[in-house]
């Protein structure tokens, strides 16, 4: 499976497409004449736009014979997991056109932010995907800091 790494900030074109940044695209697809095979969603946690490849989901996905057909936590999570996703089609190109709600809901107009993170990557507005990446960036600074002090003690 590709690992999607680094991160690319990309302007939305007049027909509301974005080229996903060439990285990202083996993953995405075999090749430039087949279709894309991956999907998006809403993250449930920070707002942005998720992209699974559809082989990182069937390997996550929870095999038919252990399903219980009664868990409702677990008929909430497949619900939010499959009812928001959208497969999107990728032009030759490498563009793919941004769900409107999904866009919206991440607060995205007219340029975006890719981000890779291993398995998937996120689409975001480009300030808040900085945000993002400097938040992270500062508690992990701070975590390894309060180790270090720690272990020296």
């Amino acid at each position: 499976m590709s690992q999607f790494i680094g991160n690319s900030t990309n302007r939305i074109d007049s027909k509301g497409r974005v080229s996903v940044p060439p990285s990202f695209r083996p993953g995405l697809r075999k090749s430039d004449s087949d279709p894309a095979d991956f999907v998006l969603r809403p993250s449930e946690l920070h707002p942005c736009i998720e992209g699974w490849p559809k082989a990182v989901i069937a390997a996550m996905a929870q095999p038919p014979a252990e399903i219980d057909p009664f868990d409702e936590a677990a008929e909430d999570r497949a619900l939010l997991w499959y009812g928001t996703a959208v497969e999107p089609s990728m032009d030759k190109e490498g563009r793919i056109t941004l769900p409107k709600d999904l866009a919206e809901k991440a607060g995205i107009t007219d340029e975006v932010m890719f981000i890779g993170v291993g398995s998937r990557f996120q689409i975001w507005a480009p300030a808040a995907g900085a945000a993002r990446l400097a938040e992270v960036s500062a508690r992990r600074r701070a975590s390894s800091r309060t180790a270090q002090a720690g272990g020296a003690a």
